[in-house]
Order: structure tokens, then sequence, then C-alpha cells
């Protein structure tokens, strides 16, 4: 029988920084152009948020399967599993309403000069709230199965380096 070398939890590992990286990418671009003044660079960030909202669906969505091929390895403990889940469904909402918010803003100012200031902050205040629970459920995600990772975790020793043989100095 043949051997799957790519399954859900690889699915899962493969997209789940997308969502992340870019709820904070998305964060910087509004308000670096908030900052600058450049309604093109706030639009960009609102643009950017909202496929950053759609890359989460296939992310939540591979996260069951992901567990399922995991969960009875001996390190893994549910518990950790299922705290990631629920605060990646945290992360899910209100990356989902930021990116709601965020495509609305774009149809409803489509022919403004600029999206008004109000709705910006608005995404900003969603997007930084978005941005600190997708950065925790990403730290939870990785204490399911990285040791290194967990609270209290302490690196072994390192093993001694292997003596050099001597040079030949001539």
């Amino acid at each position: 029988m043949p051997v799957s070398i790519f399954n859900g939890a690889h699915l899962h590992i493969a997209i789940n920084h997308a969502p992340i990286i870019g709820a904070i990418f998305s964060l910087l671009l509004v308000l670096g152009g908030r900052w600058r003044g450049s309604d093109a660079v706030v639009r960009a960030g609102l643009v950017a948020f909202v496929v950053t909202g759609l890359s989460a669906i296939p992310t939540y969505l591979t996260g069951d399967p992901a567990e399922h091929l995991v969960a009875g390895l001996p390190e893994v403990v549910r518990q950790r599993i299922h705290e990631h889940e629920d605060w990646a469904l945290y992360f899910s909402i209100v990356l989902g309403l930021t990116s709601v918010l965020a495509l609305w803003l774009l149809w409803r100012h489509r022919a403004d000069r600029a999206v008004p200031r109000g709705g910006t902050t608005l995404v900003l205040v969603l997007g930084l709230v978005a941005s600190g629970l997708g950065t925790w459920a990403g730290l939870l995600g990785g204490q399911v199965h990285h040791e290194e990772a967990r609270p209290g975790f302490v690196p072994p020793p390192r093993p001694p380096r292997p003596a050099r043989p001597p040079s030949d100095a001539s």
C-alpha cells in the first residue's frame, strides 16, 4: 500500500502562518498608510486584510484533520490542542470581522478620494486584536508538538564539541 507523504497535518502546518503573518502585515500597511497620509497604502492594507481573512478559512478547517493525526502521539496533550483550537476560533472570528469591515470600506468608498479615518481606526483596533489573538493561537499551536515552545522548557546541555585534529604547521 502506498504511503501518503502529504496529509492534513502537513497542510495545516504549511498554511497556518499565512493568517497570523498576514494580519500583522495588513495592520502595518494600514497603520503606515495612515501615518504617511497615503490612501493608496491604506487601501492596500484593507485589501491585504480581505485576503488574510480568506486565508484563515482553510487554515482553521485543516486544524481538525491535523488534530486527528497527532492526538495519539505520546508527547501530545489533548488539552493543548483544545486550547489552541479555541484561541484559533477567536482569532478567526475577529480577523473575519476585520476583513468584512475592510471589504465594506473598500466597496463603500470606492469612488471617494480617501477612506474615512473613523473606518480605518476601527480596522486598526480590530486588526491589533486579531494580530494578538493570532500570535497567541500560533504559540499555543506550537506548544502542541514542540516541547521547546512550552512554558518552563529547559534546553538540554550541549554535547561537548569534538576535538579538532592537530593541524600541520609546517
